[in-house]
């Protein structure tokens, strides 16, 4: 089948020099809270996500405005509150910790934490933009936290990318800055797909059931569609007109446990047309699309990071599942992976079948908490530990969150 190619926080933290409390450092920290003030870190923002030595679009200056003001329009703003850490050398931005400060009544008392945006299931992945010098620059920050304790009860970083070390080193500056924290892993890995090849040199070194089964499927797919069977790699998916709207259209069919669910793209409309707006010219986006004629019968959403690309979000015709349309365009993103020098497929979170018949790898992710020596922090920490081992026992067991409710991007 031939593929194409188409080319205001009412309790803000205070800004403070951490040059006092660390001798060998000259970096300093502001706490900013304003939209107005956000807004122009822009540019430094950018310049960061763009140098970074593992380019995440997660975190990117678009995704975190877009996301957090569609949190506010949906959840007001007194729920989420922005609370970016800008870390400040001579002047210049040199880091930004993309963080968002909630207020909520925990335990009998208000808790006052500390976190990324990220609500449900919208990162897979998140950073600290720390530039070139990780090491001292994440001990600016600790030390930060530590001088302004009286702040906050806890701080949550989610979903922690582990790349080089850094949760280790991120950890051992809490310990040094005088707080407490745990690692805890998170409840889902990401599989991976190493690219070292075109899909039919990867494909001839897997098993000769793995060959047979995906050819049969294959060929099955070309006899029941025919002529008018396409796929195209969209690497302009912000020109391609309506494109998101189909996209949505087919989404509406997604399931979870054999019941249909809240999508996830279309109960985000808003979000995913800004993000292609924004996101898409600066080449971060990719959109495979399988047709038959003029009919759209699976799509997968893909973000260009450095040298890895990241499926997304994924959505296929349930009346053509027996043919696997949406597993069927893995072949033209390996094609268009290893064309374009990429060297891994990251599939994100979550461990399904489709994923796990082509993985080669899993990476982790983690959860660091983070508290002090008040006695309001050390309780908060002891409590949300204790009812997070609770809910990951109920999801072990098969509780899943309603399908009904929560627009979700599994299926």
């Amino acid at each position: 089948m031939p593929v194409r190619l188409e080319p205001g926080n009412p309790h803000p933290l205070p800004s403070t020099s951490c040059s006092e409390a660390m001798p060998s450092s000259s970096y300093s920290v502001e706490s900013i809270t304003a939209q107005d003030e956000i807004v122009r870190l822009c540019e430094d923002w950018d310049r960061l996500s763009s140098v970074s030595s593992s380019p995440n679009v997660f975190a990117t200056f678009d995704w975190f405005q877009t996301w957090y003001q569609h949190i506010v329009r949906t959840e007001g703003s007194a729920r989420l509150q922005p609370n970016v850490l800008a870390l400040k050398r001579n002047g210049a931005i040199t880091g930004i910790a993309p963080l968002t400060r909630s207020v909520v009544q925990r335990f009998g008392f208000e808790m006052r934490r500390l976190q990324f945006a990220a609500r449900n299931q919208e990162w897979d992945y998140n950073d600290l933009l720390v530039g070139d010098n990780r090491r001292e620059q994440t001990a600016a920050l600790c030390q930060f936290l530590s001088q302004t304790k009286s702040g906050w009860e806890l701080v949550d970083l989610m979903d922690v990318r582990d790349v080089d070390g850094a949760v280790d080193e991120l950890r051992g500056a809490v310990q040094d800055a005088g707080l407490a924290c745990a690692v805890l892993p998170t409840e889902e890995r990401c599989p991976y797909m190493t690219i070292d090849g075109s899909w039919e040199e990867m494909l001839s070194r897997r098993s000769s059931v793995t060959r047979h089964s995906f050819r049969n499927r294959q060929s099955r797919l070309n006899r029941t569609l025919g002529e008018g069977l396409q796929m195209r790699i969209l690497d302009a998916p912000h020109t391609e007109p309506g494109l998101l709207e189909r996209m949505i259209e087919l989404e509406a069919q997604k399931r979870s446990g054999g019941k249909l669910s809240v999508p996830f793209l279309g109960k985000n409309a808003d979000v995913f047309g800004a993000v292609f707006d924004k996101l898409g010219p600066k080449g971060w986006l990719c959109v495979t699309v399988m047709e038959w004629k003029d009919r759209l019968i699976s799509w997968h959403l893909l973000f260009r990071c450095g040298g890895k690309l990241w499926g997304y979000l994924t959505a296929y015709d349930h009346e053509f599942a027996r043919l696997s349309p949406g597993g069927l365009l893995i072949p033209a993103i390996i094609d268009y992976g290893f064309a374009h020098g990429c060297t891994e497929y990251d599939f994100l979170s979550g461990e399904e079948s489709y994923k796990m018949q082509w993985a080669t790898g899993f990476h982790e992710r983690k959860r660091l908490l983070i508290w002090n020596d008040r006695w309001q922090s050390r309780l908060c920490a002891a409590a949300f530990r204790k009812l997070r081992v609770r809910t990951t026992a109920s999801r072990a067991a098969g509780e899943p969150p309603d399908a009904n409710s929560t627009a979700i991007r599994k299926e």
